[in-house]
């Protein structure tokens, strides 16, 4: 029987009744709060996109490629209605458990993004769910329902960590989110600046609203992992490092501020909120606030499109750096 990703009733109590809010020029026309202008795929179409190799041929707008000689496919009213996108990290790096995390860092985003596809569910939305490495990638495309939800933590239990190149993945997978949705992606943030920046670029575009919930065991943060001579093997490639903690710890912290830094400038450019997550941290809390941050960024912005940008100091979730 395939593993299905639990979820916690206390993380799912902490998020009832919120929920993100669309980019703005999203009109109630069905059921749920992010619906959308857009009209279903026997009526009209108010967005396309391009196609990319997996998609359903049946989709292709015909009349579209013999005038452009591009393939490009109808966006039904279930994609352009689109409240999330939910993304997770499933390189080799997300296994990592430190002793005081609760547990690893890939097992945290998951139930962080089940979660808020329960949430989505609960607020009769459409989402989508990927997991996705350098090697592989599972998804499972825009739907909502019970059916869906179910598919949804099955392959989220499911899901195995491997390889690298997450970001890369994501930038070529882009192409596949909807206009004008909300894109929540669960990750360690582990790889070049230049590279994430990239990729976010390409997720920010047509106006999606970015979160990234950066997930990070105590560790990673601290370096308090070992009081003398340690040996880090790395979870992505074969090497290893023989180093004494203590005496490098400064150091770690000093170049671990400046990635945080870089990261934060590139999330500023792109509107992209970062919301920093220990594994160690109550999840419900972590996502109440990142939901609450989002809704009142929405309603305080003056720009037709709503994004985020970097969380202060002084309103961080639980567990996060300062």
């Amino acid at each position: 029987m395939t593993p299905r990703l639990q979820l916690d009733s206390d993380i799912l109590n902490r998020i009832d009744g919120q929920g993100f809010l669309a980019p703005r020029g999203i009109h109630d026309l069905r059921s749920g709060p992010h619906s959308s202008a857009a009209l279903g795929m026997s009526r009209s179409f108010a967005e396309h996109r391009p196609y990319t190799a997996g998609d359903d041929v049946r989709r292709v707008d015909w009349k579209v490629y013999a005038r452009t000689d591009r393939l490009h496919l109808r966006a039904g009213e279930h994609e352009s209605a689109l409240a999330c996108h939910l993304i997770l990290d499933s390189s080799a790096s997300m296994r990592y458990q430190g002793r005081r995390g609760l547990q690893s860092k890939h097992q945290f985003a998951a139930l962080a993004i089940g979660s808020l596809a329960w949430l989505a569910h609960r607020l009769h939305d459409f989402w989508s769910v990927s997991s996705l490495s350098g090697i592989q990638s599972h998804r499972l495309p825009v739907a909502g329902g019970s059916s869906h939800l179910e598919a949804s933590l099955a392959l989220l239990g499911a899901t195995a960590c491997s390889g690298d190149g997450f970001w890369e993945h994501l930038q070529k997978e882009s192409n596949r989110f909807s206009t004008s949705a909300v894109l929540v992606i669960a990750t360690d943030c582990f790889d070049d600046v230049s590279v994430i920046h990239n990729s976010l670029t390409a997720c920010a575009t047509g106006g999606r609203n970015v979160i990234l919930l950066h997930v990070c065991d105590p560790d990673e943060l601290d370096l308090q992992t070992g009081h003398h001579a340690t040996r880090f093997t790395g979870l992505e490639t074969d090497q290893q490092i023989d180093t004494d903690c203590p005496s490098i710890r400064g150091a770690y912290r000093d170049v671990l501020r400046d990635h945080l830094k870089q990261l934060d400038t590139a999330c500023h450019t792109l509107r992209v909120q970062r919301t920093l997550l220990s594994t160690n941290a109550m999840l419900g809390d972590a996502l109440a606030f990142a939901i609450r941050q989002q809704r009142e960024r929405h309603l305080t912005s003056r720009s037709d499109l709503v994004f985020l940008t970097d969380t202060p100091d002084s309103q961080r979730p639980p567990g996060s750096l300062s």
